[in-house]
């Protein structure tokens, strides 16, 4: 039962992922002030996921969680000014059933349908290691000095983990800007009922903890 509520999600998340909150609008602020002044910054997106072919498109595209950071990566620029770079191969999980890395897709996506073109992409990670490793290179040959990562919250304190160990001794600051923020007040009895969306927030939190332990 409480493996499939979003109150005992919300708990567990605080308590042992300790996750971010959201990027405040002073942060943004912060951000488009640093924009202005011509610093070298970036916001740095990181694939969700892929599918191999949607037949609505007949093309291939991103899963809803890779999707759901592009959109807040573009949206970020928009209100900053900073150019986004997005990282993603073809993940360990999906085998020969994608050909197409994830960055190429969102690049075309965020081209074609959100009409803002992406500066930069890497396509050859596999996982959140690589994802670091390869864009921190990427980045420190653009002379780029502060980054703005957007993953999903409970992702995010694996991810700049491993962007702040792909980056020692580069000078390279990281900040995080997550999407998909658990808000759920634990004194609303609903939020204690057995929910399809609270089994798979519990699951995602799992899945963290295992990414972590293994370094991936």
């Amino acid at each position: 039962w409480l493996c499939s509520t979003m109150g005992f999600a919300r708990v567990l998340s605080d308590q042992i992922l300790r996750p971010p909150p959201a990027l405040s609008s002073e942060r943004i602020e912060a951000w488009r002030a640093a924009v202005k002044a011509r610093e070298p910054v970036a916001i740095v997106v990181l694939g969700g996921g892929s599918r191999p072919l949607s037949p609505e498109y007949g093309v291939s595209n991103l899963n809803e969680r890779g999707l759901e950071r592009l959109r807040y990566g573009l949206w970020l620029a928009r209100e900053t000014g900073a150019p986004v770079a997005f990282s993603g191969g073809v993940g360990w999980a999906l085998g020969n059933t994608v050909t197409t890395p994830e960055a190429q897709i969102a690049a075309r996506i965020a081209q074609q349908e959100f009409g803002r073109p992406l500066k930069w992409t890497e396509d050859r990670s596999h996982d959140t290691r690589e994802n670091a490793i390869y864009s921190t290179e990427l980045l420190k040959a653009q002379g780029i000095r502060r980054v703005l990562v957007v993953t999903h919250q409970r992702h995010m304190p694996r991810a700049l983990k491993m962007f702040h160990e792909a980056a020692a001794g580069s000078g390279i600051s990281f900040e995080a800007a997550p999407v998909d923020v658990l808000n759920t007040p634990l004194n609303l009895p609903r939020n204690w009922m057995p929910t399809t969306q609270g089994a798979a927030t519990v699951r995602e939190i799992g899945h963290e903890l295992l990414g972590s332990l293994g370094g991936a």
